[in-house]
């Protein structure tokens, strides 16, 4: 198997690129995710939207049960609920929403 051997420096900036691209390619909806009908994680722990970590730009897993049905991206949030940018085209099914470490500009 050929793979590359990169530095740290550069796969994070060709995981940034390819998540520019991410939502660049397709038409963004915007949604509303809250806790009444999705869960919240964080390093396999739950927790609310209303903690530290969710900041602008946060990129997210929306998940259907263990299923990723696509990313998003954090715009906003409040007490409960976080407002999302995605190409996934409904939330419908959406119960977990996994938050990861990864920012980008919102």
């Amino acid at each position: 198997m050929n793979v590359k051997s990169r530095s740290r420096t550069a796969r994070v900036r060709y995981r940034y690129g390819r998540l520019r691209d991410y939502f660049k390619r397709a038409p963004l909806f915007r949604f509303v995710a809250d806790e009444g009908k999705a869960r919240f994680f964080y390093c396999a722990r739950p927790f609310s939207p209303e903690d530290p970590l969710t900041t602008k730009g946060t990129i997210i897993g929306l998940n259907r049960y263990n299923d990723t049905a696509g990313l998003g991206k954090v715009l906003w949030h409040d007490a409960g609920s976080v407002i999302i940018k995605t190409p996934v085209k409904s939330t419908n099914r959406i119960n977990k929403v996994i938050f990861g470490d990864m920012t980008i500009e919102p």
